[in-house]
């Protein structure tokens, strides 16, 4: 989720530095192709900006529970922790 994320925002950024390059020259002609498409990429952008805040982002982990505060995968106070866990694993040897 993590990487889409990311991705998004990259995307994002890549049609922002898109329109800033060639809305200057579709600015020279307010009735050009371009000007149309500059003006259909900045609508999009619009709508697509509020994906990609961080109240949206903290709704879906929330949603999705992937960080609860508390997390099941740790050990719960007072009970021992399975056999198999890390901290039942013998350490390195000291090679003395």
């Amino acid at each position: 989720m993590l990487e889409q994320f990311i991705e998004e925002r990259k995307r994002a950024a890549d049609l922002r530095n898109w329109i800033d390059t060639y809305a200057v020259n579709a600015g020279q002609d307010s009735e050009t192709e371009l000007t149309r498409m500059c003006e259909w990429a900045r609508a999009g952008l619009r709508e697509y900006e509020p994906l990609l805040s961080p109240t949206r982002l903290s709704t879906m982990l929330r949603d999705r529970e992937l960080f609860p505060a508390v997390d099941p995968l740790l050990e719960r106070a007072g009970e021992a922790p399975p056999e198999d866990s890390f901290s039942s694993r013998p350490g390195p040897k000291n090679h003395s």
